[in-house]
């Protein structure tokens, strides 16, 4: 079904909607994953890419993973990154390990990324703050091995405001290595200062 939204001028696609999710099948299925589907068809005019796009949804058998675009006018992908496609492939085994109430695990034996991210990301919101979020995740292969994330913080008036620290997740059972109360104060003593330096700035 045809959707169109966000339209301020826009002119007819010369891309159909079966022809776009041709296009996009056969990219997913050769790129990323030949199990993964791509379904529903919306057009509508995308400000990020600045042209008329057919928006696709990728998914592997449990779960809707992300979208995929096609350029309306030309049929050509706008391709994922190598972390794009990273990503979906976690997603999908994360929904595939908690159909088998399982935990996921990679060809290491390490959890995704992904996993570890959102395990980062619930403790940051339960113990820090909702403003901050877990980004940039790298595994140090330690001798018992860390998923180690920055800690973004940003408010909605602001956008973002920088990095207020590190904090580490288990890469074999997923779990977060806790903050320390001192630690936490720390980051929040810094959040506040950014915030008052920034307000002051933009009222000058």
């Amino acid at each position: 079904m045809q959707v169109v939204m966000n339209i301020a001028s826009r002119s007819a696609p010369m891309v159909s909607e079966f022809d776009a999710q041709r296009v996009a099948s056969h990219y997913v299925t050769t790129i990323v994953e030949p199990t993964f589907a791509v379904v529903g068809g919306t057009q509508y005019y995308h400000k990020s890419f600045g042209r008329e796009v057919w928006q696709f949804i990728i998914r592997c058998t449990q779960a809707p993973l992300d979208a995929i675009y096609i350029d309306a006018q030309t049929g050509e992908v706008i391709p994922l990154s190598a972390d794009q496609v990273r990503m979906l492939r976690e997603r999908a085994a994360i929904a595939e390990a908690k159909m088998r109430d399982a935990l996921p695990m990679d060809e290491h034996g390490y959890v995704p990324a992904e996993y570890a991210r959102r395990k980062a990301n619930g403790y940051l919101s339960r113990e820090v703050s909702l403003f901050c979020s877990a980004t940039d995740g790298v595994l140090i292969p330690l001798a018992h091995p860390i998923w180690q994330f920055a800690i973004r913080f940003g408010l909605p008036r602001l956008g973002e405001l920088g990095i207020l620290g590190t904090f580490d997740v288990d890469a074999y059972s997923g779990k977060v290595i806790p903050l320390t109360n001192q630690q936490i104060k720390r980051m929040r003593v810094r959040a506040n200062a950014i915030v008052e330096f920034q307000t002051q700035t933009a009222a000058v």
